[in-house]
């Protein structure tokens, strides 16, 4: 003897209960999908723009460091340079680059959140200024100019600027 109505009813309760498991298993994917999508940090982008006399026509490094004022102050040429090719490499280099003098070139570092930045360019006579802080807040973009021994300007995208002198 069959029974048409329930075996209709535990049809329809098969039929629920799948929906539902694929729906649970479908809002559980998206969650943790959702959950491991990493956002990158904020990025400074840096256009060095150098003079074709910098350096005497010689390509030379720049390098950017997460600083304190206090660091930055008494920090010298020497001890700097030395942090550039320490093995292991020092933590607070982000980033170094080669300029080639009378190239404009660009260099990306991610926004550090607390520390200020320097900018410094070892020229092979360096002149005065050959360092740069950038104090917080930090902005999104930098122009720098560099001359023959010396760093010439430092804008700021936001149109505030330090000048050397």
């Amino acid at each position: 003897m069959e029974f048409p109505i329930q075996q209709g009813r535990m049809a329809h309760c098969i039929s629920r209960f799948k929906s539902v498991l694929l729906s649970t298993m479908l809002i559980s994917v998206l969650i943790a999908g959702c959950g491991n999508k990493h956002v990158p940090p904020p990025q400074i982008v840096f256009t060095i723009e150098s003079e074709n006399e910098a350096n005497d026509g010689q390509p030379f490094h720049c390098a950017i460091r997460s600083v304190n004022a206090k660091q930055f102050l008494t920090e010298g040429y020497d001890g700097v340079a030395n942090m550039l090719f320490a093995n292991p490499p020092d933590s607070t280099v982000l980033a170094t680059i080669v300029i080639l003098p009378g190239d404009e070139q660009e260099l990306q570092i991610n926004k550090p959140d607390q520390n200020d930045l320097g900018f410094y360019c070892f020229f092979t006579q360096p002149g005065d200024p050959w360092k740069v802080r950038l104090e917080q807040p930090l902005g999104e973009e930098y122009e720098i100019s560099l001359g023959k021994s010396e760093i010439l300007e430092t804008e700021k995208a936001d149109g505030s600027w330090w000048w050397p002198f």
